[in-house]
């Protein structure tokens, strides 16, 4: 197939909503939007808010229907290629049953690691967590693995966004699946302009969940920051343990701590500091960490399930921790040794030429004509 004759589309759950994945979206979507083959749009399953929360490109067509209704759509638009944006796997298996018998190639793109869906990540402090593991392992897992099976059987190629992530998929499947299995980075829209006047600010952008253990990081950031007031933290995002998180500030007396909420301008705030970290138990491909590493932010990230090792390279851009005490003392070290923290800052360059948007076109390029 040449490339002016492909034809594609992306479906989404919930274009309105905030997160991740809408985010990638939008930036494949305007990156489609200047490629050499034809780009229909989104269809989106819900539409849960008036107005989108992620910037999309204003030209960009949406269609919002049920699952039950994208076949015509498909066939009204002469779709040569549909890219599912997949979260839940259900609702991806139900999408690729409804274009049986469509002469379409599908691409499902996971945007976790596998083992967000395989693995339970938390401790059994009690009964009910100890419940949620059982469950886990004898059910959720199962049909998790179930549902990954059916997905790449029924699919022309499965897409992880990070290396990383498709070597974790490749290992935990049979080799028959593997020739299915592949990776393309995320597409970016980061509009970088350096700031040579570096701030003495500590970055966290994302979302305050419990598989991101921002709590964790704060308690375990906050005598270092206590003793280093010159320093302070600004914390960017929403989610469960924001309340948790500004208790545990004011009951301690920690005055450069500041939960800034979501936030408009973080790009501001990644071109003004030193170091962001992330300290999650699982990633499929970080956008806070990519876009960090374009502002020359030194990189520490604890060694999570998923794509952080794609962006973070040990001792080159940042540090990738095993461990609470590890993290602490990295922390402290780049506070401690400016040379240390200008040499790192500097190794982003090295690992941002592979996230470059041109390369990440050619290779959707190179796989619709396949």
């Amino acid at each position: 197939m040449n490339i002016e004759n492909v034809n594609v589309i992306i479906i989404i759950n919930d274009y309105t909503k905030m997160g991740g994945v809408e985010k990638v979206t939008a930036n494949l979507s305007k990156l489609f939007m200047c490629s050499n083959f034809s780009f229909q749009g989104v269809i989106s399953l819900n539409r849960e808010f008036d107005n989108p929360k992620i910037k999309y490109p204003a030209q960009l067509p949406f269609f919002v229907m049920k699952t039950g209704e994208i076949k015509k759509i498909i066939q009204e638009k002469k779709i040569t290629h549909v890219i599912i944006q997949t979260q839940l796997l259900k609702e991806t298996l139900d999408i690729l049953k409804q274009l049986d018998g469509l002469d379409v190639k599908k691409i499902p793109v996971l945007h976790s690691t596998p083992y967000a869906y395989l693995r339970f990540f938390y401790k059994k402090n009690n009964i009910i967590d100890f419940i949620r593991y059982l469950k886990m392992i004898f059910i959720t897992r199962q049909r998790s693995l179930y549902f990954i099976k059916e997905i790449i059987k029924r699919s022309n190629k499965f897409l992880l966004v990070s290396k990383k992530a498709e070597e974790e998929l490749k290992f935990i499947l049979a080799p028959k699946y593997h020739n299915k299995i592949s990776f393309i980075y995320n597409a970016h829209d980061i509009q970088v302009e350096r700031n040579n006047n570096k701030e003495n600010i500590i970055v966290y952008a994302g979302r305050l969940a419990p598989e991101k253990q921002v709590f964790k990081a704060v308690k375990l950031l906050a005598p270092i920051l206590k003793a280093n007031s010159n320093w302070h933290l600004e914390i960017l995002g929403e989610g469960c343990e924001k309340n948790i998180i500004e208790n545990f500030i004011l009951d301690n007396n920690i005055n450069n701590v500041f939960l800034r909420g979501s936030v408009d301008n973080v790009f501001d705030y990644l071109s003004r500091a030193k170091i962001s970290f992330l300290y999650s138990l699982y990633e499929g491909l970080p956008t806070s960490m990519l876009e960090a590493s374009f502002y020359n932010n030194v990189l520490v990230t604890s060694d999570s399930k998923g794509g952080v090792s794609d962006i973070v390279e040990n001792n080159i851009n940042g540090f990738i921790v095993n461990n609470d005490m590890e993290f602490v003392r990295k922390v402290e070290s780049l506070i401690a040794d400016e040379t240390l923290a200008i040499n790192l800052s500097n190794g982003n360059s090295r690992v941002r030429q592979k996230f470059d948007n041109t390369k990440i076109i050619k290779l959707w390029e190179n796989l619709f004509i396949q």
